[in-house]
Formats: C-alpha cells, sequence, structure tokens
C-alpha cells in the first residue's frame, strides 16, 4: 500500500471523487446480500478461503459452543471445526488453518481444503493463546503476557524477549513482508508494538509505547500491504489511524480524513490490493470502504437494529467481496452481510417526467439526479437518455451532464400520440457503478380545430368562397395539410368537393358554383396525424334569388301645375336580364298606364319624361327578375302644385326698393285681390299670407293670416283695409290649402305681391 500520509494531502482533499474524502455523512448503501447464521452462537474473528471456497467463523471463548464454524462463500452451513475447544483467534497459511484453543492452551491445525483436522500444537501451560498471526513461516500466538512463535514444521514455541502487560491483538504483514503488529485492546490508551519477523530472534521495530491521544479502547489491528503501516480501530478518536510501523508513535493518517466516524469503531480489514474497509457501531452500524490511495469509495449501513461484530469486517482474496457479520442488538443471532464490488462506489440514479399525460408536440422536461455513497455527488458526469416507444425505432436525446448536486435535465418533444419510455444511464468508471434509471411519458394526440364560415346566402350561378383555419393546440399545421371538403345539397344527396390544402398559417379556401336554389351545408374534415386528432367543422348557406338592385328617383318631389316631370330608373348588377318597365298612374285614378319598356344604359340608367302633368302621378319602375335576382318594382310620388293666380288693385304709385316692384297704398284705400285656382277646386279653400319687413327680415305676424273658401268657380274676391298700416313695407300671397279628401294636388302658391302703405 502506498503510503496512506502522502494522499490525504489538502490539495487533494478536496476533489469529488479522488482523494480521501470523509464518508460518514454520505448516504449509505445497502449489503448486495444478507443470510442468517444461525449456527454461530458467538463471534471472534473472520476469515476468508477464496481458494478452498470457505469462510472460518471462530466462535470465542465465551460462547455456548466455541468452535470454528465453517461456511460457503454465501453463508450456508458447512460445518464446526474444534467444537468446545474454546476457538479465540484463527490464521490462514496458505492451505493450513490455524486456531487458538483456549480450552487446551494449544493451536489447532485443520487442512484448509478437506477440513481434516490434524495435530494440535500444545503451548505452555497456562499461556491461553488468544490473537493469532502468520508470518515468516511462523504462527504467532499472544497470550496473556506476551507473544511468541510457533514453528509449525518443528512444533517449537518460542516466547518473545518482550513481555506485555496483558494479551495484545495481532496482525501480519498479507503481503508476507514480515512486520508484525500489537496493540493492547480494550485499555486507555492503547499500547502498541512493531516487530521484525524475518530477523531470527524476531526483533523490535517499533517498542511499546502508550498511543497517548491517538487511541483508546482499540478492537482490532491490521497491517497494509507492505508493512509500511498498522492501523488501528480506536474509540477515541472515532477514527481508525494509520500509524507508521518503524516508529508506531504519532498516526500519519485517519480513515476518515475528518477524524469522525458516526459510530464507534470496531472494525478494520485490508484487502490484498490495499484498499480498507472500517466499521462502526452505535449509534450508528456502518461499513467505510476507501481504496489503496485513500479514496472514498462506499459507506454501506447494515441497517435496522444490527450491530457490527466486533472484528467482524473480512476482505476476499482479490478485494472483489466484503464480507461483515452482525447481530441484531448485540444479540447471539448473527447474519453474514456480503458486498459486492466494494471499492466500486456505488450509484443511483432517478429519473421523472411529467405526472400527466401531454399533448404530442409538447416540450417535456425530464430530470433526474445521480447520487452515490459519498457526499459529493459526482458533478459533470455524462448521462445519456433514450428514448423509446411502441413501433418506433429508438432515440437518443441530447446529451447532458449533472451539476454540482448531481441533478440533471433535458428536453423532448414527442411528436406521436403513445406510452414513451425514457432510460438514463450513467457509464459508470473504473471506479464508480453505472447506473440506470426509467420512466414514462403517456402522450395524448394534441387536439386539432377547424374553424369554418361560410356567407349566409349566396347567388346562384355565382362563384362562392367558404373559409377555414386548422389549427392545433401544440404547434403550426404544416403548409399544405389536406382538408377534405364535403357538401350536403337541398335534395339530401352529398357532393365531395376537391380536397383544400392549407397555407403557412393554417387557412384554405374552397370555391364552388352553386345553381338549384336551397339550403346547403359545407363540412371541412382533418384525417389527423400521429401526433394529432382528427377535426371537422360545418358551415350552412342558403342559395337563393338576391333583390333586384332597382332604384327610382324623380327631379324633385313637388312640380308646378301642367309641367314636364322626369323621373330615372336604376338598375344596377344582374346576371342577364337588363330591361326595366316604367309605370305611370295619376293620383285618384288607380290606373298604371305602361309608359316605357327598355333596357337600361350602360350606365344602369332609363330616364322618361311625363309632359302637362295637371295632378300628382305616381310612378312605378318594374324588374321582371332573372336566373340570380328576383322581380320587383319601385315607386315614387311626384306631387303636382294646383295653379294660384292672384290680382291686385287699389294703389296710386308705383316705387322700386332693393330691386324690387313695390305698389304704394293710402292708408284710407282698400288693397282688392281676385284670386283663381286651377283646375277647379271650389269649396277648398285658399290662404292669404301677409308679411311685414320688420328688422331687416320678413315677419309673419299670425293675426295676418287669412283664410277664405273658393267660390264654384274656383274663385275668390276679397280687400283688405290698411287704416293701420301706415309707414310700412309689406308682401301678400295666396296659397291654396287642399282638402284633406283632395289627393290629385298638392297645395301650392301665388307670387309675392310687395306694397307699401303711406299717410
Amino acid at each position: 500500500m502506498r503510503p496512506v500520509r502522502r494522499l490525504l494531502a489538502p490539495a487533494l482533499a478536496a476533489l469529488s471523487l479522488a482523494g480521501v474524502v470523509t464518508l460518514a455523512a454520505a448516504p449509505a448503501a445497502r449489503a448486495d446480500a444478507t443470510v442468517s447464521l444461525p449456527d454461530l452462537s458467538g463471534f471472534r474473528q473472520m476469515i476468508v478461503d477464496n481458494a478452498d471456497g470457505y469462510l472460518f467463523l471462530s466462535e470465542g471463548p465465551f460462547a455456548s459452543s466455541t468452535g470454528v464454524v465453517v461456511t460457503a462463500l454465501d453463508g450456508s452451513y458447512v460445518t464446526t471445526l474444534d467444537e468446545g475447544d474454546e476457538v479465540a483467534g484463527i490464521a490462514l497459511d496458505g492451505g493450513t488453518l490455524y486456531a487458538a484453543l483456549d480450552a487446551q492452551d494449544a493451536i489447532g491445525v485443520t487442512d484448509a481444503a478437506t477440513l481434516d483436522q490434524g495435530q494440535s500444537y500444545p503451548l505452555p501451560g497456562g499461556d491461553v493463546p488468544s490473537a493469532l498471526a502468520v508470518a515468516s513461516g511462523t504462527v504467532w500466538v499472544s497470550y496473556s503476557g506476551g507473544i511468541g512463535g510457533l514453528d509449525p514444521a518443528t512444533g517449537t514455541f518460542t516466547p518473545l524477549a518482550d513481555p506485555w502487560p496483558g494479551t495484545p491483538d495481532l496482525a501480519a504483514d498479507p503481503a508476507g513482508g514480515g512486520v508484525l503488529a500489537a496493540i493492547l485492546p480494550a485499555t486507555s490508551p492503547a499500547t502498541a508494538a512493531t516487530y521484525d519477523t524475518t530477523a531470527s530472534p524476531a526483533a523490535v521495530l517499533a517498542p511499546q509505547a502508550p498511543l497517548a491521544g491517538t487511541c483508546t479502547n482499540e478492537s482490532q489491528v491490521a497491517v497494509v500491504p507492505g508493512g509500511a503501516e498498522f492501523l488501528a480501530a480506536c474509540g477515541s478518536p472515532h477514527a481508525v489511524s494509520a500509524f507508521p510501523a518503524a516508529s508506531a508513535d504519532a498516526p500519519a493518517a485517519s480513515y476518515p480524513a475528518s477524524g469522525s466516524l458516526p459510530g464507534y469503531p470496531v472494525a478494520v480489514a485490508v484487502a490484498g490490493d490495499g484498499a480498507v474497509a472500517v466499521g462502526t457501531t452505535g449509534p450508528s452500524s456502518d461499513v467505510e470502504v476507501y481504496a489503496a490511495d485513500g479514496t472514498g469509495r462506499n459507506v454501506y449501513s447494515l441497517g435496522g437494529s444490527a450491530e457490527l461484530a466486533v472484528k467482524g469486517l473480512a476482505w476476499s482474496a482479490d478485494g472483489s467481496k466484503l464480507y461483515a457479520v452482525t447481530a441484531p442488538g448485540g444479540s447471539a443471532r448473527y447474519s453474514l452481510h456480503v458486498f459486492d464490488s466494494p471499492q466500486v462506489t456505488q450509484t443511483s440514479l432517478t429519473l421523472s417526467g411529467p405526472a400527466s399525460a401531454v399533448d404530442s408536440g409538447t416540450t417535456v422536461t425530464l430530470a433526474g439526479q445521480l447520487s452515490d455513497t459519498l457526499p459529493a455527488a459526482p458533478a459533470g458526469a455524462p448521462v445519456t437518455i433514450t428514448r423509446s416507444a411502441a413501433n418506433q425505432v429508438t432515440a437518443t436525446l441530447p446529451a447532458t451532464t449533472t451539476d454540482a448536486s448531481g441533478h440533471y435535465a433535458v428536453t423532448d418533444t414527442p411528436v406521436a400520440a403513445g406510452t414513451y419510455t425514457y432510460t438514463a444511464t450513467y457509464a459508470g468508471t473504473n471506479s464508480i457503478a453505472p447506473a440506470t434509471a426509467t420512466t414514462t411519458v403517456v402522450v395524448s394526440l394534441a387536439p386539432a380545430t377547424i374553424r369554418l364560415a361560410a356567407p349566409a346566402t349566396a347567388l346562384p350561378l355565382k362563384s362562392l368562397s367558404v373559409t377555414g383555419t386548422l389549427s392545433f393546440a401544440v404547434g403550426t399545421p404544416p403548409a399544405k395539410t389536406a382538408i377534405t371538403v364535403t357538401r350536403k345539397n337541398p335534395n339530401g344527396t352529398s357532393t365531395r368537393l376537391p380536397t383544400a390544402t392549407t397555407g403557412a398559417n393554417g387557412a384554405f379556401t374552397v370555391t364552388d358554383d352553386l345553381s338549384a336554389l336551397g339550403a346547403y351545408s359545407y363540412t371541412a374534415a382533418y384525417a389527423g396525424s400521429p401526433g394529432t386528432t382528427a377535426a371537422s367543422a360545418t358551415a350552412a348557406l342558403t342559395v337563393a334569388r338576391a333583390a333586384a338592385p332597382l332604384t327610382l328617383a324623380a327631379g324633385a318631389s313637388t312640380a308646378l301645375y301642367d309641367a314636364t316631370l322626369t323621373v330615372t330608373a336604376h338598375l344596377g348588377a344582374t346576371y342577364s336580364n337588363r330591361a326595366v318597365s316604367v309605370y305611370a298612374q295619376l293620383v285618384g285614378d288607380g290606373t298604371n298606364r305602361l309608359l316605357r319598356t327598355a333596357a337600361v344604359n350602360s350606365a344602369g340608367n332609363l330616364v322618361l319624361s311625363y309632359p302637362a302633368a295637371t295632378r300628382s302621378v305616381i310612378f312605378t319602375a318594374t324588374f321582371t327578375g332573372d336566373s340570380q335576382y328576383l322581380a320587383r318594382s319601385v315607386a315614387v310620388r311626384i306631387g303636382v302644385g294646383a295653379r294660384v293666380a292672384m290680382t291686385n288693385s287699389g294703389w296710386y304709385a308705383t316705387t322700386t326698393i332693393s330691386g324690387a316692384t313695390y305698389r304704394v297704398f293710402h292708408q284710407a284705400a282698400h288693397l282688392n285681390t281676385a284670386i283663381t285656382v286651377t283646375p277647379n277646386k271650389h269649396g277648398e279653400h285658399v290662404q292669404l299670407d301677409v308679411q311685414e319687413w320688420y328688422g331687416n327680415t320678413w315677419y309673419q305676424d299670425p293675426k295676418n293670416v287669412f283664410t277664405y273658401t273658393l267660390t264654384s268657380s274656383s274663385q275668390l274676391s276679397t280687400y283688405l283695409t290698411l287704416a293701420n298700416a301706415a309707414g310700412a313695407r309689406y308682401r301678400v300671397r295666396a296659397v291654396f290649402v287642399p282638402a284633406a279628401s283632395d289627393v290629385t294636388n298638392v297645395s301650392y302658391y301665388s307670387p309675392w305681391f310687395y306694397f307699401q302703405v303711406n299717410t
């Protein structure tokens, strides 16, 4: 093993995946297999014999059966050796198992391959062997008061000339370098020493000395391959300390580097490649694994109420497995835990997506976390995510890496409905285990919608347009998406129209020509896609002839008696018929007389004159219709006024004021008036309106309005007295007021007669 002190330098302590790290706070993994050991009544020590496929577990001198329980490597019971001999420590040298027989003051020998027990080597009476270690071909034995060496070839037992105040634990260099470490257990402080067993007799490397402040209540000792250091599981501080074999004074390093395990260290084991396993009990029972260079590899939780047995750890010869013995709550119900690949950091990977179904085309986020049994998550670790679904080729999503907390995320946009399985994979490294995780995402078809609009009505034989828009709840329809269009006819049959295609914005247009009148409906349908639902919409319209764009206008709504009347018929755009008929009906007559039937001119007009109108006329224009437009008639009434003639007399002079001719009357004279209304309106009325020029305007005093009844000859003669009118200017006119029953002529009036009254 490389010197641990050089691998614990501060420059390496900050690395997340290399260098010695504190593992105690990390989430712990579990054993790969755990089996019950019902035949084990006590526990002192465990040895893994990979060559022969056995585990040897000594029960200790105080167990009820006090032997060596032999199991297969999976923990299944095989046999018990030296039963009743109160076996304490055991050691394996090649194919030979040695056992310290406490009750016999002897060392038992067993063929590890055949499990045949051979002769035992007696020790001096009262030595009571405890711990065993094999170094330099010698079986070293600790006992109360010292350490001795047994030569298996001769059976000679030679005590070291270095007495001890108690019975030390022993450990030898597993690489055969000859270093033997001894430490006094369960004392405060612990006393330790090292020996060079290659010398004859064995020489002291580091003399016995108390490990004051660095180790109390030692539970197990181990020597690293090559013998440069020995490790001691000490109760205080809560750490496994590494001491230089040459001096055994101050620790060169500790496991963990922080010097603080979560529990009480009770076991330490070193693999053939230098990997270190440290075990604790209460308040937590964990196993921590370090590589030969001091890099933290794993933390295993023994779980539940199980407590790691003192000296309860052992490695397989190649370091690929680690074994641990526990007893729940310190009871005699022992279990064996087997950890596969303990030097490969165990990892776990999570992956999650949307909790509920999503529409196709929706971008989903897939996220997870990579974690391991180390306190620092592997930042920057590459995670590969693949997507698979039925009838689809598996796709690999864009690469992603973990952040400082081990989290990662990637997005994907599944475009077809179905159940997708996403698999996240971390490939691992030589020292970090790979991991995978899966999650499923249910993708539903994204809703598609069609909006369809048609005119409420359409003309027959005229092209019409039905417009629509296809839209998706997620995304945009691709250009030239096919839309099936069907027309339902008034007779109940259906007609398939040419397929429409969408533009870039999902819009489409359907053109059609219809001749038959009636109600139609159009249905536009989208068949759907692997990612969207089907959709359809219906729009209704009615094909009907329209009201003809026909109007009739008169030059004026009122005309003079015996005037020529003019009307203009205007016909807007029609399909084929351009002819208009114009009729005239004298008001009160009831007879329509056709004036003319003719095609309108290029401006759509037909102009007609009606000469010498003596009474009101109703003109009617008629269009008989065509294939697109209904027949229509429109009318206009022109009121023809009655002729009102007024003559006046009684003035004595004439004058002109502001261009108007005034007749001058004396205030004692009368203004004589004679009125004739044509045609004869006897019994109806005329009205004289007299206005005075006042304040630069003509003022109508209601008292100066006079009404008279026409004679049988439709005439009227009267006069106005002027006694109170001196000094003012006036004007007067006659107004015909038709009776309510008179519909033949409208009211009309005479010209104004201007006069002035003098004193």
